[in-house]
């Protein structure tokens, strides 16, 4: 399919041959319990799509990101814990990611299942070659000697290359090449200028500082600490960063830890010796808030804030940056389930929008339809993208690995998915149907023939922890009926274990 240039009111039609352009069209979206299920988009070219997917074990966005060919196809993913492979399975040597061991099979897990408890942009995957016989793994390792802050005390890396027969293993992990302390979240990749070199840049662990690597096929080289005088040398304490798409501009959503208020830091950089300038800082206005982060658009013209109730566009190429701030959605209350629908982190698409989350787990996201358009006319569409689960904030972090490679930045004339089918009766997702939902008088749990391979049972928990129900359940097990009329109105979780190990979880409202 051959597209030429056009700019017009804002659409980008760009000549896309999407066969070697495809490394950021998977995008993956986890859930916060045991279930293992999640959603699918995949931005084929004309149309995306999407659907439910049925993983191994569940991640967050928080620690999570996927890793496709150049064509597009589907080759690897980790939840910050273990790496895993197009079959949802967890790769040979998969086990142990981030300091874990095979060992330690839950230690790697909150209560509620999310994977590496890290945050956004804590880790990504960097090929190799292209032939895509080789990746790397770059992550930060939660930090067991301060584990209620959001520094880390070491960067590492895993290798993943390909054996015979095309199957992928790991072949080392917890490589460590950078040994201090830094902030927990901000690595991004930038391919060098005329070169097949990449830029892997960190947060550092001051504010007038940033961390930079080159990365040579498979080997991570550090060549700077570069420091700005004209930054204070505050503890850094940054949300998200982002490079626009051409790769000469950087920003950063900062919340300080001595400001009322959220701050925007614009940086430029030099492709080809791997260095930051430093440009300027503005308050954003609003008070701050760790729910949010920033966005170019694929021009590089806006950048986009989103904190929290608010989604902010600046215009890069005004002469006063935050003089041109225009608001361009407030959030309008939706909640699901008790959950706010906040706007969280934002992330270009392969379509040109920019999609965000919520920091509550949700199963919708917003999106910038127009992302190119100046003012309230990019229309922020809030809560208008349904997804088959809730994505526990997750939603996933590219680079722009399309960069001097003759693909596109992004094609704006790819459509929407066609909206997730409903369900007017119990859904199977895995051992044990829960219905209704949400429900009043009766809960009635199903187990599902051919499924139990052994004994089990079923429990039901209050959001406090508190246990309101306890069933033993055998491998011919019988529907089971609670009586819940008299219980508190509010969400329960229902989950089936065996031998102690939670299967799957459902969410049940009563009401």
């Amino acid at each position: 399919m051959k597209r030429l240039i056009i700019i017009l009111l804002g659409t980008v039609l760009i000549y896309d041959t999407y066969g070697q352009c495809g490394r950021d069209i998977n995008w993956f979206f986890g859930y916060n319990t045991m279930k293992h299920n999640g959603t699918r988009i995949r931005f084929a070219p004309d149309k995306s799509t999407i659907d439910s997917i049925k993983l191994f074990e569940n991640f967050s966005g928080y620690a999570s990101f996927i890793s496709s060919r150049n064509d597009g196809e589907f080759l690897m993913y980790s939840n910050g814990c273990r790496i895993y492979g197009s079959d949802y399975q967890v790769l040979e040597n998969g086990y142990g990611i981030n300091d874990i061991s095979a060992e330690s099979f839950n230690s790697c897990y909150s209560f509620e299942n999310l994977g590496h408890i890290g945050w956004m942009q804590d880790c990504l995957f960097i090929p190799c070659d292209e032939k895509d016989s080789c990746f790397l793994y770059v992550y930060k390792p939660y930090n067991e000697y301060m584990p209620n802050t959001t520094s880390v005390d070491k960067i590492a890396f895993a290798k993943v290359c390909q054996k015979e027969g095309g199957k992928y293993m790991v072949l080392t992990k917890d490589s460590v090449f950078y040994n201090e302390q830094n902030q927990g979240s901000g690595l991004n990749l930038l391919r060098k200028k005329n070169s097949n070199n990449w830029w892997l840049t960190s947060c550092s662990d001051s504010i007038n500082s940033l961390l930079i690597f080159e990365v040579k096929g498979a080997n991570i080289i550090f060549k700077n600490k570069q420091y700005f005088p004209e930054l204070k040398a505050d503890r850094q304490n940054s949300v998200s960063s982002k490079f626009s798409a051409q790769g000469d501009l950087y920003a950063v959503y900062d919340v300080p830890l001595d400001s009322a208020n959220c701050w925007v830091r614009l940086f430029s950089f030099d492709r080809a010796i791997g260095e930051f300038g430093y440009l300027q800082s503005w308050k954003v206005p609003m008070q701050k808030s760790l729910s949010g982060g920033v966005e170019f658009s694929g021009s590089g013209r806006f950048l986009y804030v989103s904190a929290a109730t608010k989604i902010f566009q600046y215009d890069l190429w005004a002469a006063d940056i935050p003089g041109s701030v225009e608001t361009v959605a407030e959030y309008d209350g939706f909640q699901e389930l008790g959950f706010a629908g906040n706007f969280f982190y934002p992330q270009r698409a392969p379509d040109c929008r920019i999609y965000i989350n919520s920091s509550s787990s949700l199963k919708y996201l917003h999106y910038i339809d127009k992302p190119e358009v100046k003012g309230i006319g990019c229309d922020v569409m809030q809560h208008a993208l349904e997804l088959y689960e809730w994505h526990s904030g997750s939603i996933p972090y590219y680079p722009n690995y399309r960069l001097d490679t003759g693909c596109p930045v992004c094609d704006s004339t790819i459509a929407l998915p066609d909206p997730v089918a409903t369900y007017s009766v119990p859904v199977s997702r895995g051992y044990i149907m829960v219905y209704p939902n949400p429900v009043k008088n009766i809960l009635s749990v199903i187990p599902l023939a051919g499924t139990l391979q052994s004994s089990g049972e079923i429990v039901v928990i209050n959001t406090n922890g508190i246990r309101m129900m306890q069933v033993s359940l055998d491998r011919e097990g019988s529907k089971i009926e609670q009586d819940v009329s008299d219980w508190p109105a509010g969400m329960y979780m229902v989950l089936y274990k065996q031998h102690g190990k939670i299967l799957q979880t459902e969410k049940v409202v009563i009401y």
